[in-house]
């Protein structure tokens, strides 16, 4: 009890306001990150044209997305749960979620390409054939001319990467298919399986369900974000009475709708493939990435002053359990993800790992072998690393070591977010300058956002009736 009276006392005479200097950097930021995407745009330009820039920018904002919304999950688990011990760094989960508007506001060009009608990113989003112009069953043999092998064949030595529905190069590179139907230049072929998607996958009402998405979590997540800051002023703890009682329904909606977006914006990107379990997939490093974001701004807030006394190594232990713990729930679910996948072996899925390298034959690898390397890369740095790395209670309770895995995990949920979406651009590995320019324009633009949404409030709740159970808060 006097080690947390000790605490309170010292946490009162923290640093709890930024200085002006921080926005200056928020402007520097956003400045900087507008001129990497416009760069992006303009070597893509130069090399793949606007489908290569779409699909880097995409890459970008799922990054960058997974965190803000991740931030949102966390407030709402807060006060869920009525935790204590988070009340000292709830703050930043506040600044991450508070950045979703601009989100919103960055989704703009995945709207504008899916209304242009070519299907640069989005296939179901271009001029609907009167008939299906490709088909699911070709195989990754067709595409890379290596032999007529195929499981519909019976050959199944291999097929459990190698069904993959990759049309031929020519086809794919002249938009027309045996019934001669044209397409967009460069556009995938529509196949049938697509088209029985249209109702759900049109232009139309995908930008009505975007538009949703990010209204709602913009509202929820400005609600607690301004009852928060207004209990500071009021002092008033029935604000978070309310708040426990709100996040209950709000916790359920939110995740259901965010898995529908994660549908919508990601996983449409291939909309031959389906996976139920997608949604959770992305979830789960959006946490991880989340949780490894916290730690590191609550790192950098204390070595420039601020919240010395208020977030202690107990905080920073507990915020390691949670990096700990979605590490491994990620693993788990990728691992459920491609083994549930291969064991049904069915065809309109399995092509969509052997896309991404997941494949054995030593001919299909010669071409697809960068995004062996990436899915190998993914298996040890995303999961057996950090894993192994993370178990220790004494890494948890250390702050150089905790901050170096959590870079990690930042930097190979990075290498996820290349993994999801790039493929869908060419069947070879692409990965380069305008991808580059793009994550890190997007991530300028997303901390310019959160270091300015720091700057609006005390960097602690002040009057927050748990303030003093999270200042005096020890691990067992």
């Amino acid at each position: 009890m006097a080690h947390g009276h000790h605490q309170h006392h010292a946490a009162e005479k923290d640093l709890l306001q930024l200085s002006g200097k921080a926005n200056g950097l928020a402007t520097v930021l956003l400045i900087v990150g507008i001129v990497a995407v416009l760069a992006s745009l303009g070597v893509s330009m130069s090399s793949g044209g606007l489908k290569r820039f779409y699909h880097a920018y995409m890459t970008g904002y799922a990054y960058v997305f997974s965190i803000a919304f991740g931030g949102l999950f966390m407030l709402l688990i807060h006060y869920l749960v009525r935790a204590g011990w988070s009340v000292a760094v709830r703050r930043i989960p506040e600044a991450l979620a508070g950045t979703i508007p601009i989100m919103g506001l960055l989704a703009i060009p995945l709207v504008v390409c899916a209304w242009s009608g070519k299907g640069d990113v989005y296939p179901w989003a271009q001029a609907k054939p009167a008939h299906p112009t490709g088909s699911w069953v070709h195989t990754i043999e067709e595409s890379t001319a290596v032999g007529p092998k195929s499981a519909h064949h019976g050959e199944a030595a291999d097929s459990h990467s190698d069904d993959y529905h990759a049309k031929p190069a020519h086809s794919a590179a002249h938009g027309s298919h045996d019934d001669g139907h044209a397409a967009a230049p460069g556009a995938k072929p529509v196949s049938a399986l697509t088209m029985g998607k249209m109702v759900w996958l049109n232009p139309a009402f995908w930008t009505g369900r975007i538009i949703f998405y990010f209204v709602f979590f913009s509202l929820v997540a400005l609600y607690f974000i301004r009852k928060s800051r207004g209990q500071d002023t009021t002092g008033d703890h029935t604000v978070t009475e309310r708040l426990n009682l709100a996040a209950a329904p709000l916790t359920l909606l939110t995740f259901v709708l965010f898995t529908f977006a994660a549908f919508d914006l990601f996983m449409s990107l291939d909309p031959d493939w389906y996976s139920t379990i997608f949604g959770i997939y992305y979830f789960a490093g959006s946490i991880d990435a989340m949780v490894a974001t916290t730690i590191i701004i609550a790192a950098v807030l204390q070595r420039a002053g601020y919240l010395q006394h208020s977030i202690s190594k107990e905080h920073y232990h507990d915020l390691g359990k949670w990096l700990f713990a979605f590490t491994f729930f990620w693993g788990y679910i990728a691992f459920s993800q491609y083994m549930l996948i291969w064991y049904a072996n069915i065809p309109e899925t399995t092509y969509w790992f052997a896309k991404r390298g997941a494949t054995t034959n030593p001919q299909q690898m010669q071409l697809l072998g960068g995004w062996t390397v990436w899915t190998l890369a993914l298996l040890f740095g995303r999961l057996l690393i950090p894993f192994a790395g993370l178990l220790s209670r004494h890494v948890k309770r250390n702050n150089a070591s905790l901050i170096f895995w959590a870079v990690w995990i930042l930097v190979f949920h990075a290498v996820d977010m290349v993994w999801v979406v790039m493929p869908e651009y060419e069947l070879g590995f692409t990965f380069g300058l305008p991808e580059v320019a793009s994550l890190l324009g997007l991530i300028g633009i997303f901390t310019g956002s959160v270091v300015w949404r720091l700057t609006r409030s005390p960097l602690r709740p002040v009057k927050d009736p748990r303030l003093p159970e999270s200042l005096a808060f020890q691990n067992i």
